[in-house]
């Protein structure tokens, strides 16, 4: 009835919102950002992290207000791991290919979220999965982007062994979330 559907409805609304919101900030910050690693890396980075904090406690919580909570900090998370991507996507490839480029990546899009549909409904009488899943994703698809060199660098480019130091501990975290 309308007391199981009402919560559900104002999760998705206030997501939403929440969504856009964050998408409106982070664009306009990660274009004023000024760091070694970068514009766009140390959001997307952040990015990850915060949505794999949030994502995490959303299977334990059975309150409507917690879980609406949750959710937004999990949007904001996830704005600020995809808008710069968005962003970075543009700006590090080169304008003869950025029109191909483009097309597969809407292509990618297109497909992953197919498949993001089908893990959710063959995981959806395991959440703790599901969300363990999500949470690794968040914590490897952060340092894989960072480790490209981003043209607003004010190095000549990113250290080697820095890059291997992100991917290291983001795979050590990513196997804890599993454990």
């Amino acid at each position: 009835g309308v007391g199981r559907t009402l919560p559900l409805a104002l999760l998705i609304v206030f997501g939403v919102v929440m969504s856009a919101l964050s998408n409106a900030v982070v664009a306009v910050l990660s274009d004023h950002t000024r760091t070694e690693l970068g514009r766009r890396t140390p959001w997307i980075l952040g990015g990850g992290v915060v949505a794999a904090l949030f994502t995490l406690p959303l299977g334990a919580s059975a309150n409507a207000v917690i879980l609406t909570l949750l959710w937004c900090l999990v949007q904001i998370g996830y704005v600020m791991l995809s808008a710069p991507i968005a962003a970075a996507f543009g700006e590090r490839i080169p304008d003869k290919f950025r029109s191909r480029a483009d097309a597969y990546r809407g292509i990618g899009l297109t497909v992953g979220q197919l498949l993001g549909a089908v893990v959710a409904v063959l995981l959806i009488r395991t959440p703790s999965v599901a969300i363990r899943l999500w949470c690794w994703c968040c914590r490897v698809n952060g340092p894989a982007w960072s480790c490209a060199r981003e043209p607003s660098n004010s190095m000549s480019s990113f250290p080697t062994t820095r890059c291997r130091r992100a991917r290291r501990i983001s795979f050590v975290c990513s196997l804890r979330v599993w454990s």
